[in-house]
């Protein structure tokens, strides 16, 4: 079945590999040759879409050393890089429970991974790591709309919430932030990110469709892509967001679009684009849990919070020492959302975060 919407990865590639270190990626990968492999027991495989940068990007991704406790395939490359032809795909992959990582992919193609998940499920949690807010309500734009005009044009039924990640604020307009502060979406600029990076994993665990736009980066580690800049998160720190969402448990995709396999320094983009993968991949077996009553032991903290006359349950998991928070939405219906032990912390002093408070508003609508 999947033969029909791909291609095998690249022969002379795997020739190059073939003789590499025993304890490589290349030669530890469940690849897409001669057949299509069986992916039963695979919980991730890669994806190109545009394959010469898909295949800058293996050729550094190969030759990492392989530590991972579980199966990774390589799917090869689509055969038609057009977004609508990637939704039936995806949604094969998510329907078997594997997870696709689209490389060498362009903004374009992000709606595929929005769209597959919401033909799986009511409703998508969607991250998107990029130094600004990609939303217009300007007219005009909708030959090649923004990625977040694309995106939320789904609703906020569908779209309960969206979180930017790395925005830079002189490349963000104002009417961008207000559209999002009116939905009680989310957005953590650079700054913000650098400080409390461990701040992010929270959120990362709530997402389900995860978009690393490559201009998020600085164009020092990151050169071979449009909008080059001097200023952006670097490859350590994106490979950090991208362990802690491999460690989620509740994510479906994940892509990385904006590389540009033409510009200089197209190798170092893509061995820094390897490494986030990479870490990606680390996190994700690592992954222990989704949902801490379902799976482990937990202890419970009630929070009486005095001047709004409310009390607020935050629940420690024993074994993996992880935070949630019980929030109120609307009617009677209670919430569980993943919380930092920071959070937790800045509410036992009556300072109850904003992010928890967008949070209720959100769910409350």
């Amino acid at each position: 079945m999947l033969e029909n919407w791909l291609e095998p990865v690249n022969r002379a590639l795997l020739d190059e590999f073939s003789h590499g270190e025993a304890s490589s990626i290349g030669r530890n990968l469940l690849i897409y040759d001669r057949k299509v492999p069986d992916l039963f027991d695979c919980r991730v495989a890669i994806l190109g879409v545009d394959v010469n940068p898909a295949d800058a990007i293996r050729r550094e991704l190969y030759a990492f050393t392989s530590s991972f406790h579980g199966i990774v395939a390589d799917l090869g490359n689509v055969r038609s890089s057009q977004p609508e032809f990637l939704v039936p795909l995806l949604r094969e992959l998510l329907d078997g429970d594997v997870l696709p990582i689209l490389i060498g992919c362009s903004a374009s193609h992000v709606m595929a991974q929005v769209t597959s998940r919401l033909l799986a499920s009511d409703s998508a949690n969607v991250t998107v790591v990029d130094n600004r807010i990609r939303w217009t309500d300007e007219e005009g734009q909708n030959q090649h709309p923004p990625i977040l005009n694309s995106i939320l044009q789904a609703g906020q039924t569908k779209i309960p919430l969206c979180t930017v990640v790395g925005y830079q604020r002189h490349l963000t307009s104002t009417k961008a932030m207000e559209f999002f502060d009116s939905r009680y979406y989310e957005y953590t600029s650079l700054g913000q990110a650098r400080e409390k990076i461990r701040g992010l994993e929270p959120g990362l665990r709530d997402t389900n469709v995860l978009i690393i736009h490559i201009p998020a980066f600085n164009g020092v580690q990151f050169p071979a892509r449009s909008e080059l800049s001097p200023t952006g998160l670097s490859v350590d720190e994106g490979c950090r967001i991208l362990r802690y969402a491999g460690l989620s448990g509740n994510l479906n995709s994940v892509s990385f679009p904006g590389m540009d396999v033409n510009l200089p320094g197209a190798q170092l983009t893509a061995n820094a684009i390897a490494q986030m993968v990479w870490y990606f991949l680390e996190g994700l077996f690592q992954w222990k849990l989704t949902n801490p009553d379902m799976t482990e032991e937990v202890m419970e903290f009630v929070v009486a919070l005095k001047e709004v006359d409310m009390t607020v349950t935050f629940l420690k998991g024993l074994r993996t020492e992880r935070w949630w928070v019980k929030i109120p939405g609307a009617g009677d219906a209670m919430y569980m959302l993943a919380c930092s032990y920071d959070e937790y912390v800045q509410t036992t002093v009556e300072d109850f975060p904003e992010r928890l408070l967008r949070a209720i508003e959100r769910l409350s609508q």
